[in-house]
């Protein structure tokens, strides 16, 4: 699965790069697991996340495996991004699409204000995964900019 991690996300950074043109862009990364969940969550499963941020529009996209089971799809979606400094829980601010099951890929596209804008690239986001065992979230990873 490592293998398809690095092609998956290689393959996305070079469609966004295209997508965005010369456009200023700024680089965010993540990499998901159950040490980074408040409180912290003892799993095997892991996830990376690639974001750009291009002006005010956000793509993200990334890949999630060995959860203990299935996305919590009934908890926003099971995949979103909230808004809180590292060690902190906050409230979503977006929910990321997702294949579901217990290993797969997500991606979404959000528009986001000037605020938002600030809040990201202070590190005050981060991605979080529920699942049916680990409904507060299984893996989560902030988002870091590059």
């Amino acid at each position: 699965m490592k293998v398809l991690k690095l092609g998956f996300l290689s393959t996305l950074v070079v469609f966004l790069i295209g997508f965005t043109g010369a456009s200023a862009q700024e680089v965010f990364v993540a990499d998901l697991s159950g040490d980074q969940v408040n409180p912290a969550v003892s799993t095997d499963a892991s996830g990376t996340a690639v974001a750009l941020l291009v002006g005010n529009v956000l793509v993200v996209g990334g890949t999630y495996d060995d959860l203990s089971s299935a996305v919590a799809s009934q908890i926003a979606g099971g995949l979103h991004i909230h808004e809180a400094e590292r060690g902190s829980n906050g409230g979503v601010v977006f929910v990321v699409s997702n294949d579901g099951g217990t290993a797969g890929t997500f991606s979404g596209t959000f528009i986001l204000s000037d605020e938002q804008v600030a809040a990201l690239q202070a590190g005050h986001y981060y991605l979080n995964l529920h699942t049916a065992n680990h409904n507060p979230g299984e893996i989560r990873g902030q988002l870091e900019q590059r």
